[in-house]
């Protein structure tokens, strides 16, 4: 996620970054290389670590200290000076973090959230203590990129299924060549779920072909599949790139960027 991303702002609970986790879940070294330590955010503007004091149920072997400047562990990899650090007390669930009333942009890896929103820092250089603030309203894009992805996958494992039973009605070729041109997951901030990768759309003389009798032969064998299959979120999404991708063969300078 760092090398996809600069200048963004982290934020981490603060048990991230002290290896007394490690100890709890099982790992026996304190410098297990899957720890977050500085390489991992070496992009980033800011990282703001979540604190909170000890309570019931919290770990002896984790140093649950409230400091503006970042606990113990978090001052120990927060010596960049080109990166803003800052330690904020939330409750211990964390659900009192104003991201979490925004919408994100998907899950990322299962454990990562993004969101695509304008954010800066202030700093008191008397007490150095700094803030951060949230503006504006977070982006979204309609149909996410995990989700693009995870749609895309699933159109592959269809058409291995349609493979092994022999591929009778030929819907194997349209799964393929759907699930090829998914959106480019890679692409975490600015995602357009409409934006096709064109690389496979050519036949064997390397001719452009059409992703649309594809896409309609899809809907078909996923209709057949399930009656209901139009309606789920899957089937909302590629009925409108099949909408989309018409409306930019019948109008091709005036296409709008979604449907």
């Amino acid at each position: 996620m760092n090398e996809r991303l600069s200048n963004y702002l982290l934020v981490i609970p603060q048990i991230a970054t002290d290896p007394g986790y490690h100890l709890i879940v099982g790992m026996t070294s304190r410098s297990d290389p899957t720890q977050l330590s500085a390489e991992h955010f070496a992009n980033a503007a800011a990282v703001m670590e979540m604190q909170w004091q000890s309570g019931p149920g919290d770990s002896i072997y984790i140093d649950h200290t409230v400091e503006n400047v970042g606990g113990k562990c978090f001052k120990k990899i927060g010596a960049d000076p080109a990166i803003f650090f800052v330690g904020a007390p939330f409750k211990r669930d964390g659900q009192d973090n104003p991201l979490n009333r925004l919408k994100h942009c998907g899950d990322y890896d299962r454990a990562i959230k993004v969101w695509d929103i304008e954010w800066e820092v202030t700093v008191n250089m008397q007490t150095g203590i700094g803030e951060i603030y949230l503006i504006g309203e977070a982006i979204v894009p309609e149909f996410t990129a995990p989700e693009v992805s995870g749609w895309g996958m699933q159109l592959r494992d269809w058409a291995n299924e349609e493979d092994a039973r022999g591929d009778a009605e030929g819907y194997a070729e349209s799964l393929y060549t759907v699930s090829n041109c998914t959106p480019d997951r890679e692409k975490i901030l600015g995602f357009d779920p409409y934006e096709i990768d064109k690389s496979g759309l050519s036949d064997e003389s390397g001719n452009p072909i059409s992703l649309i009798p594809h896409l309609e032969k899809v809907l078909e064998y996923a209709t057949a599949l399930q009656e209901y299959f139009p309606e789920t979120k899957m089937g909302e999404w590629l009925t409108k790139l099949l909408a989309h991708l018409k409306a930019q063969r019948d109008n091709p300078v005036a296409a709008p960027a979604t449907v």
